[in-house]
């Protein structure tokens, strides 16, 4: 299997993989940049503990804690003239768990007046060791005419995890 990224969201890609020499932070704040255009975020003053460290290769990601939250998500911005040359975006992820690590991708459009989420029909999960996540979000294409911009939101799943991402690569098809 190839790991070279593709021609499509080749600078979202560059700033996935240069996560691996982003500074760890051990408790992030309800919104945190981990960089340009990336970040964590979860609602303020609602408990939830999430920690981030770079690894060879990769980085960790760690919640010991939803807390009351109802959400808890990394999430980064998309370039919005390939958001629209496409079908689908796609995501390919390499993890690695100690235990069930789940999540939902979310495809975000952006509105002069708020903004429409799209979510991929499947959650991706890892019960745990290595696994190759793979995951599709349909592009409403009766969406793209108003809107002004996307992100890519990975909505996490359950109250505590530890994962190793070890590949991330948003991907597009048309």
């Amino acid at each position: 299997m190839s790991t070279a990224p593709t021609p499509a969201f080749e600078t979202e890609n560059a700033r996935l993989a240069a996560l691996a020499d982003h500074d760890a932070v051990d408790l992030a704040t309800p919104h945190q940049d981990l960089g340009p255009h990336i970040w964590l975020s979860s609602q303020p003053d609602s408990g939830a503990r999430l920690g981030f460290a770079p690894t060879e290769g990769g980085f960790l990601l760690r919640m010991e804690t939803a807390g009351q939250s109802p959400w808890v998500s990394l999430s980064y911005s998309l370039d919005f003239a390939t958001v629209q040359s496409g079908r689908y975006v796609g995501l390919i992820l390499q993890v690695v768990s100690d235990g069930l690590f789940a999540f939902r991708p979310c495809l975000r459009l952006l509105k002069d007046e708020g903004y429409r989420d799209v979510f991929a029909d499947q959650h991706m999960a890892s019960s745990g060791g290595a696994h190759l996540l793979q995951g599709h979000i349909a592009i409403p294409q009766d969406q793209i005419a108003d809107s002004r911009g996307a992100e890519l939101h990975l909505f996490f799943s359950g109250d505590a995890f530890e994962a190793r991402i070890e590949r991330m690569e948003t991907v597009l098809m048309r």
